[in-house]
């Protein structure tokens, strides 16, 4: 099994202790066992990290071999660029994604999660509607926000 962990400088043998600890829990909180071997790993950015896993309930055992994508040194390189650039390469990735069709076809595969993200936007327009504030939450001039009650205030 290839892992690919998340958008985290951390090196292999940090994702390591963290995959033991994790198992470690999991174990003492289903009542299992569990654990993982050593990091195998030369270190050399053109082989991948690797290390065993396991865990066993009363009747059953799951041995895995998971390979890291160790990614730490990309991250921190792309880190370094800067925040314009990053900015930059983040506006050309959202153009990417809306001009290509990519966005229309993850939309179509996955509907149920695209409603689920435009809810919060269609109760929120609902809510405050007919003013550009209501983009960013903010009530139109002359309205007070007092608990669940929008009321209109006397402005001198």
């Amino acid at each position: 099994m290839l892992h690919a962990p998340g958008f985290e400088t951390i090196d292999p043998w940090q994702h390591r202790d963290r995959s033991a600890r994790t198992l470690g829990s999991t174990a003492r909180l289903r009542g299992l066992s569990a654990g993982c071997g050593v990091l195998e790993w030369n270190g050399r950015a053109d082989t991948v990290p690797r290390l065993s896993a396991w865990a066993a309930g009363p009747d059953w055992r799951c041995d895995a071999e998971l390979g890291l994508l160790a990614w730490d040194r990309l991250i921190r390189e792309e880190l370094e660029l800067g925040e314009a650039a990053l900015f930059a390469g983040g506006l050309g990735a959202l153009e990417d994604v809306l001009t290509t069709g990519i966005l229309a076809c993850y939309v179509t595969a996955h509907w149920r999660y695209a409603l689920f993200a435009r809810y919060p936007l269609a109760l929120h327009r609902t809510r405050f509607p007919g003013h550009a504030g209501a983009r960013c939450g903010l009530p139109e001039a002359g309205v007070e926000v007092r608990g669940a009650r929008v009321e209109r205030a006397e402005i001198a």
